[in-house]
């Protein structure tokens, strides 16, 4: 707008979900397996590009403390964490945590095929999104996919507690959101919904309503065919047929090219 264009012509449409392929109980079990995890095991996840704005070195510190203390009670030696993806930060962050007590909590699975990840969220019952300010100062503005992503997997999820993530998330209701920047809250968080399984379901299950409710990709396609007014098939001359037949909304389905964020 403020070089000029009119208000009429922007359409600010949010990343969102596709809810019947993000799921719960979509691959998760066989993923465990895979990963030797076992039941009593709490496994911690991020994906996404290990980068500084995604939060990795809080991520990093915050792992490297509940790792220095795993020997202190049975929930936080049961802790295991997988970080999905790569990035320019990888290779320092798998050194770091190459080198405690009890790295073999810690699986870096290197990058992953985007219809493979629904299976790796399954497997897993924490989410963390530690996003962090922009180091310049300007407002953090973005909408990570993974964020709804998290939200239909119906699993507890940690985040930061800033812009765009707080107006989509709210504490103690659909997540559990930390200070953006502060390894320590993140640590405490992720101790505290490890001890209380109940509440990570509750979390979990608030966040997929929400999700299914306001941030799927379906909603996003009618949003945007209303607001610029393709809703409805352009007039035709008589006995001429459509190349374009009318859209119904079970036909929509609406997809992004995109790192996966």
């Amino acid at each position: 707008m403020a070089r000029g264009y009119p208000a009429e012509k922007i359409i600010l449409n949010p990343a969102a979900v596709n809810p019947e392929r993000f799921r719960p109980g979509c691959g998760g079990r066989e993923v465990c397996r895979q990963l030797g995890l076992a039941p009593q095991h709490t496994l911690v996840t991020f994906v996404g590009s290990f980068s500084y704005y995604h939060g990795i070195p809080v991520l990093a510190r915050a792992i490297t403390t509940l790792l220095k203390r795993h020997k202190e009670e049975p929930v936080l030696a049961n802790l295991r964490f997988m970080l999905v993806g790569d990035g320019l930060l990888r290779p320092e962050t798998e050194e770091a945590l190459n080198k405690m007590e009890g790295s073999q909590a810690v699986i870096f699975t290197g990058l992953v095929p985007h219809a493979s990840i629904p299976s790796y969220l399954d497997a897993s019952d924490i989410l963390v999104s530690p996003q962090i300010p922009n180091a310049d100062g300007k407002p953090f503005f973005g909408s990570p996919t993974k964020l709804f992503e998290y939200m239909a997997m119906e699993k507890a999820i940690v985040a930061s507690n800033m812009d765009q993530l707080s107006s989509v998330l709210s504490h103690a209701n659909t997540a559990w959101m930390v200070t953006p920047g502060s390894d320590t809250e993140l640590a405490n968080a992720i101790e505290y919904l490890a001890a209380r399984p109940e509440l990570r379901c509750l979390l979990g299950r608030n966040a997929r309503a929400t999700a299914l409710q306001r941030h799927t990709w379906h909603q996003n396609a009618i949003r945007f065919l209303s607001e610029t007014g393709l809703s409805r098939e352009p007039a035709q001359p008589e006995g001429v047929r459509s190349v374009y037949p009318a859209l119904q909304s079970n036909d929509l389905t609406f997809e992004t090219t995109r790192e996966h964020n």
